[in-house]
């Protein structure tokens, strides 16, 4: 499943070790960890809004290959 996290930038979640919710300052950030890299996917003001995030990646992770915009 592809995710779109910016205008220009696409990443694969198939290729991720790993998803998780970080804690910063006032807000918190959906976060993927690749390989080679970190990549911010969504950053919310709300852990419930984070969490919501989380589960709709998680839930649709097995329908097939396709891009989707959180």
């Amino acid at each position: 499943m592809l995710i779109r996290i910016s205008e220009t930038q696409v990443i694969n979640i198939q290729q991720a070790t790993g998803l998780y919710i970080a804690k910063k300052l006032n807000w918190y950030e959906v976060r993927c960890t690749m390989i080679d890299n970190e990549y911010v996917i969504k950053k919310c003001t709300l852990k419930r809004q984070a969490l919501e995030t989380l589960d709709k990646i998680l839930s649709q992770y097995d329908r097939g290959q396709r891009v989707i915009k959180l």
